[in-house]
C-alpha cells in the first residue's frame, strides 16, 4: 500500500510544517504552502507528490472517486456521498485506514486527476500561513502528532465518511436486531454524537475495536431519545467510559449483550444523579452569594468561595481588634 519511503517522507513534511507546542511565528514553508494553495489544486498536488517522495506510475491502493467533487461535498460529505465513499474504499483495511498519510496520499492524487478542484483546495485557505497549514494538515488526512489519534477519525472528511458508514454497519450488525444500518448511521451522522464516540473510543481503543460495545451504546441511546433524538457529548461520553472500565476486568467477548446494555444504562443513571447533584449545588452557591449579598453589600457579585474568604478576613480582623 504506503511505502516506507513515503510514510516517513510524510512524517517529517508535517512535523516541519506543524510544530508542536506552542504556535510559533509563521514560517517561510508555511508561507510558500499557503501561496500554493492560492494557486490551486494542481499546484498542490505537485506539492505534495514532491514533499512526500511519491511516484506517479505508482496508484498505492488509492480508488479513483466516480466523479469530481464540489467544494461543499468535499468539505462536508452528504450522506449518499459517504455511502459511495464507503463502497469505494470496501477493500481498504482499516489498518490503512487508521493512517493520515494514506488519505493524504489519496488527495493528492485525486487532485491530480481533477477529481478535487481549485475551489475545494482554497477553502482550506486560514486566516493566517499557520491557520492554512493545519487546515490543509487535517482536512487532507489528520494532524496525528498535534491531534492524536482522534484527527483521522474528525478532521479529514472523507476518512471520517468511511469510518463513519464501516462502524455504524458493523453495530447494526452486532446489535442482534435491534438496529438497522440506517438507524445507526442516522445517529453518527449527528456531530456530536459522533465526535463523543470516537473521542472516548479512541481513548479505550477495546470499545471502538469491538462492534458489539458499539451496537450496545447505540441501541441505548435509541432506547431512551428515539431514532431522531441527540444526547449530549458528556452522554455519549460516559457511555464509553463505562464499558472501557468493564473492559480491563472481563473482554467483550465472554459479556453477554444483555450485560453490556445494563452497564450504559446503569453510567446514564450515574451521570443523571451526577448532573443532579451539580445543579443542586449550582442552586445552594447561588442561596448563600445572595444571602450575603443582602447581609453585606460588600460581598454583592462575589462567588461562594470569595464570600467565604471576605467572611474569614473579617473574622481574622475582629479578633485582630480584640486582641489588641
Amino acid at each position: 500500500m504506503i511505502p516506507e519511503k513515503v510514510s516517513a517522507a510524510f512524517t517529517t513534511w508535517q512535523r516541519r510544517m506543524v510544530k508542536s507546542g506552542e504556535p510559533e511565528e509563521e514560517s517561510a514553508a508555511q508561507a510558500e504552502l499557503a501561496q500554493i494553495v492560492n494557486s490551486g489544486a494542481g499546484q498542490l498536488s505537485e506539492y505534495l507528490f514532491e514533499n512526500l517522495m511519491m511516484d506517479r506510475s505508482q496508484k498505492y491502493g488509492v480508488q479513483v472517486l466516480h466523479r469530481k467533487l464540489s467544494a461543499g461535498e468535499a468539505s462536508d460529505p452528504p450522506k449518499e456521498l459517504e455511502e459511495e465513499i464507503a463502497v469505494a474504499f470496501s477493500n481498504l483495511r482499516p489498518s490503512q485506514a487508521i493512517r493520515p498519510v494514506y488519505w493524504t496520499v489519496a488527495h493528492a492524487q485525486w487532485m491530480m486527476s481533477n477529481l478535487l478542484g481549485d475551489d475545494w483546495v482554497r477553502s482550506l485557505k486560514g486566516k493566517d500561513d499557520d491557520g492554512t497549514t493545519r487546515n490543509v494538515c487535517r482536512r487532507l488526512g489528520g494532524l496525528h502528532h498535534i491531534r492524536g489519534r482522534i484527527s483521522v477519525f474528525r478532521d479529514c472528511p472523507v476518512s471520517r465518511a468511511w469510518w463513519r458508514v464501516r462502524i455504524s454497519r458493523q453495530a447494526a450488525k452486532a446489535s442482534k436486531g435491534r438496529l438497522t444500518d440506517e438507524h445507526a448511521y442516522a445517529l453518527f451522522r449527528r456531530n456530536t454524537s459522533w465526535e463523543a464516540l470516537v473521542g472516548g473510543c479512541v481513548r479505550n481503543v477495546a470499545v471502538i475495536n469491538d462492534p458489539r460495545a458499539i451496537a450496545a451504546i447505540c441501541v441505548h441511546i435509541h432506547s431512551r431519545f428515539g431514532f431522531d433524538g441527540t444526547p449530549g457529548s458528556k452522554y455519549v461520553t460516559q457511555l464509553t467510559r463505562a464499558l472501557a472500565r468493564h473492559s480491563i476486568h472481563l473482554s467483550f467477548a465472554v459479556t453477554p449483550f444483555e450485560e453490556m446494555l445494563e452497564i450504559c444504562d446503569k453510567a446514564a443513571e450515574e451521570s443523571a444523579a451526577e448532573d443532579k447533584a451539580a445543579e443542586e449545588s449550582a442552586v445552594e452557591d447561588k442561596a448563600v452569594e445572595e444571602s450575603a449579598a443582602e447581609a453585606n453589600p460588600a460581598v454583592r457579585g462575589k462567588t461562594k468561595s470569595q464570600v467565604e474568604d471576605k467572611v474569614v478576613e473579617e473574622s481574622a480582623a475582629e479578633e485582630s481588634l480584640e486582641d489588641s
